[in-house]
């Protein structure tokens, strides 16, 4: 591409070239005719190349253009699957989550019962102490009254026999 400016420089300069001499002889021999042809014909393939290796370079793009469309597309399908994936466990998570807040609530519940059972245990077993305390004082209360009984008993029984004699 650098030698194409070059060359048409050249080409300008010689084409001045000749014209001066045209003006200064009238007419241009057939060297100099061939001259032109050559460096036309020079210029003409220069001008194929660089057809060539432009029409390489877009060729070269549209396969990089291709190459990277169908890359996108298997991106996108990539993602498509990974959205899903992330809805899957995205419901995985609010289930498990639901289920966590109703075995905290169960188990809230769980330890009031228990506390309500504790409190209520606790209470049975001081009653418990209160009538184990209690029967003692039955127990000798009943003692007492057997023995007042006996006594009483006695007294009548000692009272009946003075009265029969």
């Amino acid at each position: 591409q650098n030698q194409a400016p070059q060359q048409q420089n050249q080409q300008n300069q010689q084409n001045q070239g000749v014209s001066q001499q045209e003006m200064q002889q009238g007419m241009v021999s057939m060297d100099e005719v061939f001259a032109d042809l050559q460096i036309l014909e020079q210029q003409r393939q220069e001008s194929k190349h660089q057809v060539a290796s432009i029409q390489l370079t877009k060729k070269q793009k549209l396969e990089q253009k291709y190459a990277l469309e169908r890359k996108l597309c298997e991106l996108k399908q990539q993602n498509g699957g990974m959205r899903v994936e992330i809805q899957r466990a995205s419901k995985q998570l609010s289930i498990r989550h639901r289920e966590l807040l109703e075995a905290q609530s169960r188990s809230e519940n769980s330890r009031k019962a228990t506390n309500r059972f504790d409190t209520k245990l606790k209470r049975v077993i001081g009653v418990a102490r209160l009538l184990g305390a209690y029967q003692n004082k039955i127990e000798n209360a009943m003692i007492a009254l057997n023995e007042t009984e006996t006594r009483l008993n006695f007294s009548k029984g000692q009272t009946v026999s003075k009265l029969q004699s």
